[in-house]
This record gives structure tokens, C-alpha cells and sequence, in this order.
């Protein structure tokens, strides 16, 4: 009892129910995703890779019905600004890994010649 949909829910607080988006549509917005990437200073070696990811990751969200567009806003915009905070999240967890990587690489013993 009192239990509601998540998409009766999403109405209420004024989101859309989920609506499909398709793979093409979310890989037009590479171009603003590697400027995010280049705007949050990941190294231009690793932005492809870290792009991969976020588009990867992007993909199964919305296919798990995890993307909800907000009503006041056209497809193409909450698409654009949900892309952003996923970029932003990859990229923190790609700094996380990067630090774990170096703080690794200082214990190990340089061999002495």
C-alpha cells in the first residue's frame, strides 16, 4: 500500500517517464563531452579513452531506464546536460585512479645500477 511507479513518480516531481534515446543521439554530443574533458584537464593522451567510457557508461544507463529528462526541457538539452555530469563523475573517477596509480608507482624500489 502507498507504493507508486518510478514513473508516477517522475511525473510528480516533474520529469518525463523514461523515454528511449538512442546511441547516435548521445554520441553527437562528443564534441561538447571532449570539451568537457579538456575544460576538467584530463590529459589529451587519455581524453579518447575516458570519452569511450562516458559514452559506454551513458548507453547503459539509458538503457537501464536511468535517464529522465526533465519536463521543461527539449530532449536534445537534458541529454546535453545529463552528458555533462556524467563526464564530470568519470572524470573524478578517473582522477581517483590516476592518484591510486602514482601513489603505487612510488612504493616500488628503483634497482640500482
Amino acid at each position: 500500500m502507498g507504493e507508486r511507479s518510478r514513473a508516477s513518480h517522475s511525473v510528480d516531481v516533474g520529469m518525463r517517464a523514461w523515454v528511449g534515446v538512442s546511441f547516435d543521439a548521445i554520441v553527437q554530443h562528443s564534441s561538447t563531452i571532449r570539451d568537457v574533458l579538456r575544460r576538467l584537464k584530463v590529459p589529451e593522451c587519455d581524453r579518447e579513452d575516458v570519452l569511450q567510457n562516458i559514452l559506454l557508461s551513458a548507453w547503459r544507463t539509458v538503457e537501464a531506464g536511468g535517464f529522465r529528462a526533465r519536463e521543461h526541457l527539449s530532449m536534445k538539452e537534458a541529454l546535453r546536460r545529463w552528458l555533462h555530469v556524467v563526464a564530470w563523475h568519470h572524470t573524478t573517477h578517473y582522477r581517483e585512479d590516476q592518484e591510486r596509480w602514482e601513489r603505487g608507482r612510488g612504493s616500488y624500489t628503483q634497482l640500482a645500477f
